[in-house]
């Protein structure tokens, strides 16, 4: 079967990848490409690299993967329209001679290619009905069996996974692979969404305004105020702000821990150059950046740090014993060590400046708390933070093709959920909730996005596919 040929070219060197936004320009370098494939133009397909996919993909190397695909898949007929994929890439179904495969392109903020991937096409499978949360695991071990045989999850991979499940009022727990229910995990972008609810948990306080210009909670002097409109705290928990990805001056001196010595000044030191005001196009454009930017300036109203903060407005109120930033000698013991895509340990991550856009650890059972708040904020005694719960659901600006954004929580308007996603250097993750359905789901991974892309994310659309009795993303 087609699935079981991994074509696979992954060169994700998109630390400043811009969001596919532009449709028109995604379609056309596809396009490009596909001419270029079929008349096996190996120097005008290197054109289409930036500079580091051109430094880790050689025209040598171009020339032999190329020539491979095309003898093995023939000639590509026809790109069909992209759906995106996590907040990186565009993905093509791809229809060659002799197949169809999935391909995946992100591209850097001048157009050139930063990624590109070759995937067997997903493939779903039929569902009968619904699957009540108290039959799950039943469905889960069978549908998982190839990947725990020889897939994500095999014994050599190290790779273990927990997955959490409330629906109507039952919660669930599952778990594969080495790790236990109450292992904690790196959580990563998922910490965006913490992040927005501090916000709007201190917009209910009075503490801060959505219109309030991000400058304002800076110490003083660090930025000018500009001529023009300046982005303002709901740009930054929209990701409307018009940043960077991530900021110019961030050179890790150990690339494995990449956030860990990005200080408060070096962040100032950048915002006093790019300065803040907000460019007249903005459009959606994911930026660890600018979620990192909130995190610290939210913590500067409060005078707190970004683990104090997390603390006093989410963690504490909610009772997320094991939702932190630091870690206790006790939790320690609980850390599963995480993967890189090669299936080696991998360094944890550490942040200080921009915390809020990655650094909480939590585990399954936390996570299921939190999502159950989101679903359900009538049942949250706090007033304050009732009110930023529902507060933080409300849709504010489109983001792409059939998404919408609220407080950093991707919203996607044909299923009524809401999701956002994760990935650290030897984690991944996966969260939703839907109100309609009343579910969440959530999935923590000990392992990094891998060359097939991203196992949590494929898992976690699958449990709810399975929930919502939808046919249901493969596994293998």
């Amino acid at each position: 079967m087609l699935r079981t040929v991994i074509i696979c070219l992954l060169f994700l060197l998109a630390a400043g990848a811009a969001w596919p936004q532009d449709f028109e320009r995604y379609e056309a370098c596809a396009e490009r490409l596909r001419k270029a494939i079929n008349a096996a133009d190996f120097e005008a397909i290197e054109r289409e690299f930036n500079a580091q996919m051109g430094a880790a993909m050689p025209l040598d190397k171009v020339k032999e993967f190329f020539s491979g695909l095309t003898a093995q898949f023939g000639k590509l007929r026809e790109l069909d329209k992209p759906h995106w994929e996590r907040q990186d890439f565009a993905a093509f179904p791809a229809t060659f001679e002799r197949g169809v495969l999935e391909m995946k392109i992100n591209l850097d903020g001048e157009g050139r290619i930063g990624g590109l991937w070759f995937l067997p096409h997903k493939e779903y499978g039929g569902a009968a009905h619904a699957v009540p949360v108290d039959q799950l695991k039943g469905v889960l071990d069978r549908d998982l069996e190839p990947a725990l045989k020889n897939g994500a999850l095999a014994p050599a991979t190290g790779a273990g996974v927990v997955i959490g499940v409330t629906q109507g009022g039952t919660r669930r727990i599952f778990v594969y692979g080495p790790v236990k229910d109450d292992s904690i995990f790196e959580i990563g972008s998922v910490s965006k969404t913490f992040t927005g609810l501090m916000l709007a948990q201190m917009m209910a306080q009075h503490k801060v305004r959505l219109d309030e210009p991000v400058r304002e909670l800076l110490p003083p002097g660090t930025v000018a105020k500009p001529a023009w409109p300046e982005m303002t705290l709901l740009d930054l928990v929209t990701q409307q702000s018009g940043l960077p990805r991530l900021p110019d001056n961030l050179h890790p001196a150990d690339p494995r821990d990449p956030y860990a010595d990005y200080r408060p000044a070096d962040l100032y030191q950048f915002l006093g150059k790019h300065a803040v005001s907000k460019p007249a196009d903005a459009g959606f454009n994911y930026s660890n950046l600018g979620l990192g930017l909130l995190g610290q300036a939210l913590a500067n109203r409060a005078a707190l740090n970004y683990p104090e903060l997390l603390q006093a407005q989410v963690s504490g109120p909610l009772q997320l014993n094991d939702t932190v930033v630091e870690l206790s000698p006790e939790q320690e013991k609980r850390f599963v060590e995480g993967h890189n895509a090669q299936h080696q340990p991998a360094r944890a991550w550490n942040f200080d400046a921009l915390a809020g856009c990655g650094a909480i650890r939590s585990t399954a059972a936390d996570m299921l708390k939190y999502l159950e708040a989101h679903l359900h904020p009538d049942r949250v005694p706090s007033e304050t933070l009732r009110a930023a719960l529902e507060m933080s659901h409300e849709l504010r600006a489109d983001a792409m093709p059939g998404m919408k954004i609220a407080f950093a929580w991707l919203f996607e308007t044909k299923t009524g959920s809401y999701w956002h996603n994760g990935a650290t250097g030897g984690y991944s993750s996966y969260a939703l909730f839907n109100p309609n359905e009343d579910f969440v789901v959530v999935v923590l991974f000990n392992t990094t996005i891998g060359t097939s892309g991203s196992f949590a994310d494929r898992l976690g659309e699958h449990v709810a596919e399975r929930l919502s009795g939808k046919p249901a993303i493969s596994l293998e």
